[in-house]
């Protein structure tokens, strides 16, 4: 289809139904990232990125060591 019968269409439908957001919907919401802070893993010693909410005065053991310990 054209662009002007697009155009129209959305006219029509938008006079209809004022909530009408188009074809693709609504805009997508940005997605909220969650807090990090970076501690050192207590057995390999490598910085890595974990939640903010795990406190700071526990030691930290990172994913590759809890699975298959080095």
């Amino acid at each position: 289809m054209s662009r002007r019968k697009d155009r129209e269409r959305y006219q029509v439908r938008k006079s209809l139904d004022p909530g009408y957001q188009g074809f693709r919907g609504p805009e997508p919401k940005p997605e909220t990232k969650p807090e990090v802070r970076t501690a050192v893993c207590s057995v390999c010693k490598r910085v890595k990125n974990v939640p903010a909410d795990i406190p700071e005065d526990v030691d930290y053991v990172c994913a590759a060591c809890r699975e298959g310990g080095s």
